[in-house]
């Protein structure tokens, strides 16, 4: 019997990466896969997209959320689009949203720590330089909620993702930054050559979810 659940993949072991971009939908799948195999133990590490490929590739991750595109021969599943926004202290957000956004360059800036993630350090300096400058660094914090916390206190600006900025914060708006660097995707990645019951049951429930996602994106019939 015991071989048989294994088989059918409700018992076992899954281990999922994930990043910024997938930090609701992960946990939210992680609660309904475990509702639906109670006997399956799932373990979820708060992992950057190159540590990921490391793991997914020595066999110590079942499935990673990562950045795309990936040059690495996994199977892949687009899963999320993100982009990012300016975070600025409400009572300067009308003043900034009118300067071009050159003009940022004298203004100190909240980062993410590098150490955190470095691809999305590296895409924060990507944008500014895209706009025609490197952001003046004056403080750097290890979680997003320090970040729009130290904004809100007038510590400086930061560049953050939408979804996070949807975590609202009191005193923090957020204004659009439109240059195409800005948006990126991600992507369900695992190392598909073997069957494995328990992730290929996991990757079913993600690929319903998405499908009710677009579903519900679609306008609906008119009047």
């Amino acid at each position: 019997e015991r071989a048989r659940r294994a088989a059918r993949g409700e018992t076992g072991e899954l281990r999922l990466g994930f990043g910024i971009a997938t930090r609701l939908l992960v946990p939210r799948l992680v609660s309904r896969f475990r509702r639906e195999h109670p006997r399956v133990r799932v373990v979820l590490r708060d992992m950057p997209s190159p540590v990921q490929l490391e793991a997914l590739e020595r066999g110590g991750l079942d499935v990673g959320f990562v950045r795309l595109p990936v040059q690495r021969p996994l199977s892949l599943l687009p899963v999320a689009e993100d982009r990012l926004v300016l975070a600025v202290p409400a009572a300067r957000s009308g003043e900034l949203a009118r300067r071009p956004k050159q003009d940022l360059r004298q203004e100190p800036f909240v980062v993410l720590s590098p150490d955190r993630s470095p691809n999305y350090h590296a895409h924060v300096l990507a944008v500014c330089r895209r706009y025609g400058f490197s952001p003046r660094i004056v403080q750097s914090a290890s979680e997003f909620f320090t970040v729009l916390a130290l904004v809100a206190a007038g510590m400086g600006i930061a560049v953050v993702p939408s979804g996070v900025a949807a975590t609202r914060v009191e005193g923090v708006d957020c204004l659009a930054l439109r240059v195409p660097e800005a948006r990126w995707r991600v992507g369900a990645a695992w190392v598909g050559a073997a069957r494995d019951p328990v992730r290929d049951g996991f990757l079913a429930l993600l690929r319903a979810e998405l499908a009710r996602q677009e579903s519900r994106a679609r306008p609906g019939p008119g009047p």
